[in-house]
């Protein structure tokens, strides 16, 4: 059926064409016309857009830290809150926690020797890193153990830090007194392993 319907449709073509017309197949040449040119943009004009003062609160302007402006407590850092104003409470917390995780590894080291010291940092680096919900906080953590890993020196530092960064110190007091409490669990170990050794040396020299 198909070929017939092939075959009549040809023959209705060749009886609508006078005699001695030939077909050929030939490209045809379209000539192209130009793309339109793009306009130049106009030039910006900065003079429209807000001013950054360091030393002005502008209300609903966002500072350097993507954060709202928000006023400071310290008028040398200028009057709104910046990353760069956050930068002394970050660091003081930074090395608060430095502190209260080096000194309970060094009291270890100095009351029970390289033992105590190993136990100590692999329980702060396979305990404490991973529970320390610094990316996504302790609260996202399994039930427990984000409040366990808070506990510790890497958890507590991240929590402070965050607080110090991104919230202006609100509630940071809980990870800071936990910080305080392991520097002062590191200091008090310091200190009897200086007197132990004191001790054995004593015994020594008699």
């Amino acid at each position: 059926m198909a070929a017939l319907a092939v075959l009549v449709l040809a023959g209705a073509c060749t009886d609508t064409l006078p005699a001695g017309t030939t077909v050929v197949a030939a490209p045809v040449a379209v000539e192209k016309a130009p793309a339109p040119p793009v306009p130049a943009p106009p030039a910006a004009d900065l003079s429209t857009l807000p001013v950054v003062d360091p030393l002005h609160v502008v209300p609903g302007l966002p500072g350097t830290d993507g954060l709202p402006q928000r006023p400071n407590d310290d008028p040398a850092l200028g009057r709104w809150q910046t990353a760069v104003s956050a930068f002394w409470p970050v660091a003081r917390s930074m090395a608060l926690g430095i502190a209260a995780l080096a000194l309970p590894l060094a009291g270890l080291h100095q009351l029970v020797g390289g033992k105590g010291f190993t136990v100590g940092a692999m329980t702060m680096m396979f305990l404490g890193n991973p529970l320390a919900g610094i990316a996504t906080t302790g609260a996202w953590l399994p039930a427990g153990l984000g409040t366990f890993g808070q506990l510790l020196p890497p958890g507590a530092t991240g929590a402070l830090v965050r607080s110090a960064a991104y919230f202006g110190g609100a509630g940071g007091l809980v990870p800071a007194l936990t910080l305080a409490a392991w520097v002062v669990v590191g200091a008090v170990l310091n200190a009897l392993g200086i007197r132990r050794a004191a001790t054995v040396g004593d015994a020594a020299a008699v």
